[in-house]
């Protein structure tokens, strides 16, 4: 096999993901998608090259892959900021078995439009693919049966922003439960995806933050969930007409100023829902 890459290019992974049980791990890049060991130190031991001219189902996309996602049956989903996916069988290092785009018809009631694939993740049982863009106030629910139509969407996640908003699921007694953080520090939870067709608005919703939480993330056990806040912040100075005090302006800034520039909350939160949910941990975010 050729050697994946025939220059000394550094490329810089975009979506990482474990696989096998942890012993591989597959990178996503801009228009590459490849198959680490961790037990060699060397370059992937196989890879998918999509800017080459793709067959009847194979993946071609130049962009860059941002989410990568494994179901129980081993089968890897990749999504890119062209907001295409392709599903590849093997964990990754079969060929790509279909490819669609999430930027098909939908109906008037569950329309949005998204710029861009940012999270990938599968139900327990491998049926259904949940994808979420940004600037997008939703997640798409398809049925890995029929990847040509949309199940439902998952309304209300107040996403509208370019920073990469993730989602998490979580196994249940019945069913399973999708998790998802938003701009206003709301943690919101949809309960048993596809199992309602068209719009399917949060079950339930708990302020956990003060900023965005770009990441929410259960334990295995479904007794800890881990929460983390922030986003970046500019700071807003009003350059005045006067250069006698434009000196003074860009060295601090007025007592007014500096009361109205929101302070980030940056920080790292661990909850604990056994058995009636509070908070055991927080400091802030590394």
């Amino acid at each position: 096999m050729e050697p994946p890459y025939a220059n000394e290019a550094f490329i810089a992974p975009n979506s990482l993901a474990f696989v096998d049980g942890g012993t591989h791990f597959v990178a996503g890049s801009a228009g590459r998608i490849a198959v680490f060991d961790v037990t060699r130190q060397a370059g992937p031991e196989m890879y998918h090259n999509l800017k080459a001219k793709a067959g009847a189902t194979g993946m071609r996309d130049t962009s860059r892959i941002m989410a990568l996602s494994v179901s129980s049956d081993g089968l890897l989903a990749a999504g890119s900021t062209n907001r295409n996916v392709g599903l590849f069988g093997n964990s990754g290092r079969g060929a790509c078995e279909t490819t669609f785009s999430v930027a098909g018809r939908m109906s008037k009631v569950t329309a949005t439009r998204g710029s861009g694939i940012t999270s990938l993740a599968w139900t327990p049982d491998g049926r259904y693919l949940l994808v979420a863009e940004r600037q997008s106030d939703g997640v798409h629910v398809y049925d890995v049966r029929n990847l040509l139509r949309r199940v439902s969407f998952l309304s209300g996640r107040n996403a509208k922003t370019t920073q990469r908003l993730g989602i998490d699921v979580i196994a249940m007694r019945e069913g399973c439960e999708v998790w998802a953080g938003g701009v206003d520090g709301v943690v919101r939870m949809w309960r048993n995806p596809g199992s309602k067709d068209g719009e399917h608005v949060p079950d339930t919703g708990i302020k956990m933050h003060d900023d965005a939480v770009p990441s929410a993330v259960w334990h295995p056990s479904g007794a800890l969930l881990a929460t983390c806040s922030g986003q970046r912040l500019f700071a807003k100075v009003d350059l005045g007409d006067d250069e006698s005090s434009s000196d003074t302006d860009s060295e601090s800034l007025s007592e007014n100023e500096q009361s109205t520039i929101r302070q980030p909350n940056n920080t790292l939160k661990i909850w604990d829902f056994t058995p009636v949910g509070s908070e055991v941990v927080e400091g802030p975010a590394v």
